[in-house]
């Protein structure tokens, strides 16, 4: 998201608005081997002032995320992740509960 500059293009005292709005774009490189890798995916909207990317099934790795514009403006950046653990993660964690269950019932 970014801000819109409003100006007052009419010197006569009555405010005359003129909006301005950066044109930006996103673009998401999976960046492991090299700096500028492969380009996963991009948005270049020029209808309104945000530009959205969603991803999934990215795997462990390095990416770049670029924000270009069309002029100097302040602007940020959200984005949101879950994470899932691996596989093997979950096989310990199910086998030890269970490794203690079966444990339990046997000093009983």
């Amino acid at each position: 998201t970014w801000n819109m500059e409003i100006e007052d293009t009419d010197g006569s005292g009555n405010f005359t608005a003129s909006e301005n709005i950066a044109d930006m774009n996103l673009a998401f490189y999976d960046s492991t081997g090299s700096f500028m890798g492969t380009l996963l995916d991009q948005s270049v909207s020029t209808v309104d002032n945000r530009e959205h990317l969603y991803l999934t099934g990215l795997t462990e790795g390095t990416y770049t995320l670029v924000v270009s514009t069309d002029r100097d403006q302040d602007f940020a950046v959200a984005w949101r992740t879950t994470t899932v653990p691996e596989p093997s993660t979950v096989s310990i964690f199910g086998l030890a509960i269970l490794g203690l269950g079966f444990r339990r019932r046997r000093r009983s």
